[in-house]
């Protein structure tokens, strides 16, 4: 259902999570959206969930958390700001754009 919103509500979005990988890497990654982060990893999740942006996790790294956005020089701990600008390089749209929108109004 979700994929069915973003896809009529947001296809920017939809479109950028189809196209450019992001990953996210780091031990304890245990999201839950009824209790508080309690680490870098669940924060970077609980900010990348909020931000409709599709990542693949891999809690097999012993490395430090860090973010990797196309293959591109990670973003390590939780740095939102930076996660950000990144994000957008990437082409990441921040807001919807309700021009674009092909839901029917």
């Amino acid at each position: 259902m979700f994929q069915g919103l973003l896809h009529y509500g947001n296809p920017a979005l939809a479109q950028f999570n189809r196209s450019v990988a992001v990953q996210l890497s780091g031990e304890s990654c245990h999201y839950n959206p009824f209790v508080k982060a309690r680490n870098d990893c669940e924060r970077n999740q609980e900010w990348l969930t909020k931000q409709g942006v599709i990542y693949q996790l891999d809690e097999s790294s012993k490395a430090p958390v860090q973010v990797t956005v196309q293959h591109q020089v990670p973003v390590a701990a939780f740095q939102p700001d930076e996660l950000k600008r990144t994000l957008q390089a990437a082409g990441w749209p921040i807001r919807p754009n309700p021009d674009k929108s092909t839901a029917t109004r």
